[in-house]
């Protein structure tokens, strides 16, 4: 449900402090949707369209 609205809007990234659903993770790389998730200070899993995401190599 999140993946649709944030589709309607043009967003292309989602970000979730908790790991996505397998349907999540379907639906956001058919609507060409970055997913990440499990974000904890530094560290972050991206699970869709990695290529958006830059990290910076200090991290």
């Amino acid at each position: 449900e999140i993946l649709l609205k944030v589709a309607k809007i043009k967003c292309s990234t989602v970000l979730s402090k908790s790991a996505p659903t397998e349907l999540a993770l379907r639906l956001a790389k058919e609507l060409g949707i970055t997913a990440v998730g499990f974000i904890r200070g530094h560290a972050l899993n991206i699970y869709t369209n990695p290529e958006r995401i830059i990290i910076p190599e200090s991290m």
